[in-house]
């Protein structure tokens, strides 16, 4: 039995409620406009974007009215079970339907949306979330139009992650030990929840696992004192925010994309991989500009000094051309004289 929605006096806010699902689209122009890079720009403007599904986990900051963007962690919802991937222990039954879709491998039951979903084929998948940045609207965002994931079915699915998680861990050892994989070094200044960005998805859905909580990484990273980690709070994590996917975000479901249009959510990251790639290269355009040699441009007071040592000449030369007029006259004088 689902507990009544409280009372509230608005239903309209500045940033999208957490707990509802929203059709989501990149834009990569916004991203790249700040990098005053015309060849950016152009690259940006070419990039063909779909429209993908998601759900709103939970808010990464403290949101603020009048802001340009509100960061968000979000999983991606897919039209299909999930992809095997042996290095990482995933198997296609480690994902949970939404209702009215009720089909899975080992008959899980499927979560109840309020209201009910307008889809019929869709999954959340065990441990597959990312961050995204979602751009502020001058209509701000109705929750009349959301549709909801209620407590209880929050609970219902962490319980089932709970069991992906522990078989994840049990195949993936059990893999690597007999392959004899080894860890890759970790890339120094990482942190717990941030992921390399030049991973590309389509190679395995861990490269856009977010890892542990926001409040997790912040209490337990021991460099951080107590006054960043409560900064934390307020700022997000420290990430390169430049590079976070920055989307436009509609809570109409139907409204803004069918079911035969949602997309496999790997190509979501595909396209953010591109506009990465893109502000890439105008940073190190901006670098090579920066730093590149410029020729010497003479001073004000250089300037000023080749100018008078111009007239100098002409005036030494003036009077040298008087002083042999001169001669000449008083010569032909004496000529006559004599």
């Amino acid at each position: 039995m689902h507990l009544p929605l409280p009372e509230v006096t608005t239903t309209v806010f500045f940033s999208p409620n957490p707990g509802t699902y929203a059709a989501i689209r990149l834009n990569p122009v916004a991203m790249v406009k700040d990098l005053n890079d015309p060849e950016a720009l152009v690259a940006a403007e070419a990039l063909q974007t779909k429209t993908y599904l998601v759900y709103l986990n939970y808010e990464l900051e403290l949101p603020f009215p009048n802001r340009p963007w509100y960061r968000y962690n979000v999983c991606p919802i897919a039209p299909s079970l999930r992809a095997e991937d042996e290095t990482e222990g995933y198997t296609a039954d480690m994902c949970v339907p939404i209702f009215p879709n009720t089909s899975h491998p080992r008959g899980r039951t499927p979560l109840r949306t309020e209201p009910v979903f307008p889809y019929n084929n869709c999954y959340h998948w065990a441990e597959f979330e990312t961050d995204i940045r979602v751009r502020a609207r001058t209509e701000q965002f109705d929750e009349r139009q959301a549709i909801h994931l209620p407590s209880d079915e929050q609970v219902e699915m962490g319980c089932y992650w709970g069991e992906d998680v522990s078989r994840m861990d049990e195949l993936r050892n059990r893999y690597r030990a007999a392959t004899g994989w080894q860890a890759p070094a970790p890339q120094p200044g990482l942190s717990e929840r941030q992921v390399p960005l030049d991973q590309s998805a389509s190679a395995s859905t861990s490269s856009v696992n977010s890892g542990s909580s926001c409040a997790d990484s912040t209490v337990s990273d021991g460099s951080k004192d107590s006054v960043h980690a409560l900064m934390d709070i307020f700022s997000g994590p420290d990430q390169d925010v430049i590079v976070l996917p920055l989307v436009d975000l509609w809570l109409d479901l139907a409204e803004n994309l069918k079911q035969e249009d949602i997309t496999d959510p790997l190509e979501f990251f595909k396209e953010r991989d591109a506009v990465v790639s893109i502000i890439q290269a105008a940073r190190e355009r901006a670098y090579v500009a920066l730093n590149a040699p410029h020729p010497e441009t003479p001073s004000k007071i250089d300037t000023v000094s080749v100018q008078q040592r111009e007239a100098d000449v002409q005036m030494v030369e003036a009077k040298s051309s008087t002083r042999t007029r001169e001669s000449l006259v008083v010569a032909r004088i004496l000529c006559e004289l004599s």
